[in-house]
């Protein structure tokens, strides 16, 4: 009966009845049918995709904290020590260098013969301190500046290797980089330019570098040393 009945509708339907009707029906009998205001509700995937960006926000806010700290302690720690006259090593290596810049010819002989200070070889260093003595013959103030941007790269280093290699937490690798980079050596040689120094930074760096994977600047640094 049922379907004999539904196979009549189908033949004498003339359109006169539609979802609009059952929609009519159904308020009328009171029944809310109006739209739900507000936003969509969100799935589970887009939620979660929207906390990770949250997420990830967050941490590279609290990343740029915490450099910012370090370079901000780093600097104010070394700013005194700018214009330090060069003693004892550092001394010779400073006047060596600033001598072998005035007039210099770009010759391969004339580099392998200045640059090796005292007879040794530590082309790596002595290139690195030429460059700020080419920009400001025999200057102090600049030699110490050099050194100190230096330093604070590489207590920034210490930080990114403590955080990637050794996996600590972001105030323990920011408070191991501090106290290395800040010990009473560490922190008195970066006011004078001496290989020792400059091998200490650049084995940092290889670590850094390796860390990121940057094997080329890696081995440019083991170079350097």
């Amino acid at each position: 009966e049922c379907d004999e009945k539904f196979t009549n509708c189908l033949k004498a339907g003339n359109g006169s009845v539609t979802l609009g009707s059952l929609m009519k029906m159904a308020q009328d009998a009171g029944i809310d049918i109006n739209l739900p205001r507000g936003r969509r509700q969100k799935s589970k995937t887009q939620k979660k995709e929207e906390q990770e960006e949250r997420t990830k926000k967050t941490n590279r806010r609290k990343t740029w904290i915490v450099l910012t700290t370090l370079t901000l302690i780093t600097l104010l720690l070394r700013l005194p020590m700018i214009g330090t006259f060069q003693r004892w090593d550092a001394g010779e290596y400073f006047y060596t260098v600033g001598t072998s810049v005035q007039d210099y010819t770009f010759t391969l002989p004339n580099f392998l013969y200045n640059f090796s200070v005292a007879y040794h070889l530590n082309y790596g260093f002595t290139s690195f301190i030429a460059i700020p003595l080419f920009i400001s013959a025999r200057s102090a103030t600049a030699i110490t500046l050099w050194q100190i941007i230096f330093s604070v790269l590489t207590v920034m280093a210490l930080y990114r290797i403590f955080r990637t290699d050794f996996e600590f937490t972001r105030s323990r690798a920011a408070g191991a980089a501090l106290v290395i980079g800040n010990v009473p050596l560490f922190l008195g040689l970066s006011a004078y330019c001496t290989p020792d120094y400059y091998l200490a930074m650049f084995f940092i760096f290889a670590l850094y570098f390796q860390a990121k994977d940057w094997h080329v600047l890696e081995v440019f640094m083991l170079l350097m040393m």
